[in-house]
Protein backbone atom coordinates (compact mmCIF):
# COMPACT_ATOMS: atom_id res chain seq x y z
CA UNK A 1 0.00 0.00 0.00
CA UNK A 2 0.85 3.39 -0.74
CA UNK A 3 1.29 5.90 -3.33
CA UNK A 4 2.55 9.78 -3.22
CA UNK A 5 1.04 13.23 -2.41
CA UNK A 6 1.46 15.90 -4.52
CA UNK A 7 0.41 19.60 -5.06
CA UNK A 8 -0.75 20.21 -1.56
CA UNK A 9 -2.08 23.24 -0.91
CA UNK A 10 0.11 26.07 1.00
CA UNK A 11 0.51 25.55 4.25
CA UNK A 12 -1.61 22.64 4.78
CA UNK A 13 -0.61 18.85 5.37
CA UNK A 14 -2.38 15.55 4.58
CA UNK A 15 -4.70 13.43 7.41
CA UNK A 16 -5.68 10.00 6.92
CA UNK A 17 -8.41 7.84 8.48
CA UNK A 18 -6.34 4.05 8.83
CA UNK A 19 -7.96 0.83 10.03
CA UNK A 20 -7.24 -2.68 10.20
CA UNK A 21 -8.83 -5.92 10.56
CA UNK A 22 -7.36 -9.45 12.12
CA UNK A 23 -6.83 -11.86 9.68
CA UNK A 24 -9.02 -14.85 10.94
CA UNK A 25 -6.09 -16.95 9.88
CA UNK A 26 -3.13 -14.95 11.26
CA UNK A 27 -2.42 -13.26 14.62
CA UNK A 28 -3.81 -10.39 15.66
CA UNK A 29 -2.54 -6.95 14.68
CA UNK A 30 0.04 -5.69 16.61
CA UNK A 31 0.12 -1.77 15.01
CA UNK A 32 -0.41 0.68 11.85
CA UNK A 33 2.57 2.61 10.81
CA UNK A 34 2.12 5.39 8.10
CA UNK A 35 5.82 6.12 6.79
CA UNK A 36 6.81 9.38 5.02
CA UNK A 37 8.92 9.79 2.72
CA UNK A 38 10.41 13.12 0.35
CA UNK A 39 12.96 14.41 -0.82
CA UNK A 40 14.44 17.62 0.41
CA UNK A 41 15.57 20.99 -1.91
CA UNK A 42 19.02 19.38 -1.88
CA UNK A 43 17.80 16.42 -3.30
CA UNK A 44 18.30 14.01 -0.60
CA UNK A 45 15.72 11.44 0.44
CA UNK A 46 14.25 11.08 3.98
CA UNK A 47 11.88 8.79 5.92
CA UNK A 48 10.16 8.66 8.84
CA UNK A 49 7.81 6.16 10.45
CA UNK A 50 4.81 7.09 12.62
CA UNK A 51 3.44 4.29 14.72
CA UNK A 52 -0.29 6.11 15.29
CA UNK A 53 -2.03 3.32 16.83
CA UNK A 54 -1.04 0.15 18.48
CA UNK A 55 -2.28 -2.76 20.44
CA UNK A 56 -1.84 -2.66 24.18
CA UNK A 57 -1.70 0.97 24.25
CA UNK A 58 -2.63 1.34 27.72
CA UNK A 59 0.54 -0.87 28.84
CA UNK A 60 3.20 -0.22 26.24
CA UNK A 61 4.01 3.46 25.52
CA UNK A 62 6.60 4.96 23.20
CA UNK A 63 10.08 5.56 24.88
CA UNK A 64 12.25 8.47 24.81
CA UNK A 65 13.76 7.42 21.46
CA UNK A 66 10.08 7.80 20.44
CA UNK A 67 9.83 3.96 19.35
CA UNK A 68 7.26 1.80 20.40
CA UNK A 69 8.66 -1.30 22.44
CA UNK A 70 7.93 -5.19 20.47
CA UNK A 71 5.07 -6.89 21.20
CA UNK A 72 7.18 -9.78 21.38
CA UNK A 73 6.75 -13.42 19.76
CA UNK A 74 3.69 -14.46 19.29
CA UNK A 75 4.15 -17.46 17.90
CA UNK A 76 4.94 -21.25 19.21
CA UNK A 77 8.17 -22.00 17.55
CA UNK A 78 8.41 -25.33 19.40
CA UNK A 79 4.11 -26.45 18.12
CA UNK A 80 4.65 -24.20 14.47
CA UNK A 81 1.75 -22.07 15.33
CA UNK A 82 0.36 -19.14 16.92
CA UNK A 83 0.70 -18.39 20.61
CA UNK A 84 0.42 -15.62 22.95
CA UNK A 85 -1.26 -12.97 20.29
CA UNK A 86 -1.34 -9.32 20.68
CA UNK A 87 -4.54 -8.02 22.29
CA UNK A 88 -7.40 -6.23 20.11
CA UNK A 89 -8.21 -7.80 16.48
CA UNK A 90 -8.99 -4.34 15.31
CA UNK A 91 -7.06 -1.17 15.57
CA UNK A 92 -8.24 2.55 13.50
CA UNK A 93 -7.00 6.17 14.11
CA UNK A 94 -7.54 9.30 12.27
CA UNK A 95 -4.12 10.96 11.81
CA UNK A 96 -2.93 14.12 10.86
CA UNK A 97 0.80 15.02 9.78
CA UNK A 98 -0.11 19.24 11.52
CA UNK A 99 3.46 19.06 12.60
CA UNK A 100 5.44 18.05 9.26
CA UNK A 101 3.30 20.88 7.04
CA UNK A 102 5.91 22.29 4.98
CA UNK A 103 8.36 19.22 4.41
Amino acid sequence: MGGDLRAAPEGKSPSFLVATLKDPLSGNPDRIEIIKGWLDKKGELHEQVYDVVWADAEKRKPGKDGKLPPVGNTVDVKAARLGKAAPGNLLGVAFGFAEVAGR
